[in-house]
Order: structure tokens, then sequence, then C-alpha cells
């Protein structure tokens, strides 16, 4: 169905932004995912702190079976991106800053890098 789908996308001149920073940063996958790929020494130091904060306190709370389902949904949105670019749908860059740990600019150059990986 996502096959076909994509195809009535990429006829209709549909672009999509996958905003693959998203499940790659902002949701962790695992107990030690502290987010430290991202430059927080540009943040607000009561900000960065309310972040960290926010985020020990869901990993302390997280079920594993929470953190395997962030690692699928990371893989599988990059996975679908590959697919809406092999089925010739136009792809934005977006970031949907200023969630927490999605930073203006270095999240521009994440998501980029996310694209590449799976042009």
């Amino acid at each position: 169905r996502a096959a076909g789908l994509f195809a009535r996308m990429a006829a209709a001149g549909v672009t999509s932004v996958p905003t693959l920073i998203w499940s790659q940063t902002v949701l962790p996958r695992s107990k030690d995912d502290l987010a430290s790929e991202v430059p927080l020494r540009y943040v607000p130091k009561a900000m960065r702190a309310r972040w960290r904060a926010r985020r020990a306190e869901y990993l302390e709370r997280a079920i594993p079976e929470t953190l395997a389902l962030h690692r699928r949904l990371a893989e599988r949105s990059l996975a679908l991106v590959g697919e809406l670019h092999r089925a010739g749908v136009a792809i934005l860059a977006g970031t949907d800053s200023f969630d927490g740990f999605v930073l203006p600019g270095f999240a521009l150059h994440q998501e980029l890098e996310l694209l590449v990986q799976r042009a």
C-alpha cells in the first residue's frame, strides 16, 4: 500500500518533509541515550538543565518495550524516506526546531546527514 501511495504522491507533485531528526534525537532509544551528540553548550543554561532533567525523568520511567518502539520508529522512518525518494517524491529537510534536543542550525545539518543516508 505504501508503494502505491508514494507513486500517487510523486505523480501529484507532493513534497514530503519527514523530519527524521525527531525520531533520532527527541525520542530516546536506550536507557543511556542522553542525546550527547547535540551541542547543548549553545542552549541557555536553564533550558539545557530543563531538557536534561526531563530526559532523565523519562528514561527513569521508560520500559524496555517503549525504547524498543522508539528504535523501530527511528529505523522505519529512515527506511520510508528511502522508499519515498526511490518513488520520486520530492524531499525537503525540516527539523521542527525548538523541540527538546533539536537545535536550530545544528539540527538542519543532522537532518541533511540522515537524508543523505537514505537517498
